[in-house]
């Protein structure tokens, strides 16, 4: 009968012969994975790479901001109060009633706007026209008008600013024409104005609106205008000197 030890010795050589076996295949594994080339990387996501975060930012803008407008369109209406009125020369006789009189002052504005050089601020170049409509010095209701050149500068340097500066210089060739019962007075003269105002824009109470507004007419911008004209002139009959105080609304396009 075979003992029980000279069982146990071959069984032991065989599990060790086995277990080296098997860490031998497990060396030569990792050799032949060491020689394989890395993986690829991820690739980067727009987020991560630094030079697609301004691409990204430009997609995520609405539409109406990428654009720059290259056309404006004002019409304002100045506030009735008395220092609309224009001094007259003493051959002119007022008549009784001008402390009750009242005065209206629609003004159209149209302006070129390069495109080029908005980044340092806003040029525009184009023309204006206003109408004094003063009842109580005169029998006529189109009592001053006058239309010219114009030149303006707004004070905008990033997309959607809110508040805008903007400072305007005009000349116009103003007409007049003042008729009472007992004397008429008519003529024509050159005429400076000065123009200095802040402007609210629109577009950030409602983007979404602005951008269908944009797809749909073609408009950029909308501001509420508040602005102080400065008018400089004077001939034999009359002066223009008095400041006027004007609002209104404007749209780029």
């Amino acid at each position: 009968m075979i003992s029980a030890s000279r069982l146990f010795h071959p069984l032991i050589l065989l599990v060790l012969i086995s277990a080296l076996s098997s860490f031998a295949s497990l060396s030569s594994a990792e050799a032949d994975d060491s020689n394989l080339p890395a993986p690829p990387s991820p690739p980067e996501g727009p987020l991560l790479n630094p030079e697609n975060t301004s691409k990204v930012r430009r997609l995520n803008q609405p539409i109406y901001e990428r654009v720059r407008p290259t056309w404006g369109f004002e019409l304002t209406v100045g506030q009735p109060f008395a220092s609309f009125a224009p001094s007259f020369m003493p051959d002119y006789v007022i008549p009784s009633n001008t402390s009750s009189y009242v005065g209206y002052a629609p003004s159209l504005r149209i302006e070129y706007q390069p495109a080029f050089i908005q980044s340092i601020g806003v040029l525009g170049i184009g023309y204006s026209a206003t109408s004094y409509i003063l009842t109580g010095f005169s029998n006529s209701w189109l009592s001053l008008y006058g239309s010219g050149v114009q030149l303006r500068y707004q004070a905008r340097f990033f997309n959607e600013q809110i508040l805008v500066p903007e400072a305007a210089f005009s000349v116009q060739y103003v007409g007049y024409n003042f008729a009472t019962a007992t004397n008429q007075l008519t003529g024509a003269l050159w005429a400076t104005e000065t123009q200095l105002g802040l402007w609210f824009l629109l577009n950030k109470l409602e983007p979404s609106a602005t951008n269908d507004g944009f797809i749909e007419t073609g408009i950029l911008r909308t501001y509420l205008t508040s602005e102080v004209h400065l008018p400089n002139g004077s001939d034999g009959n009359i002066n223009l000197s008095s400041p006027s105080l004007f609002f209104g609304l404007r749209i780029e396009i």
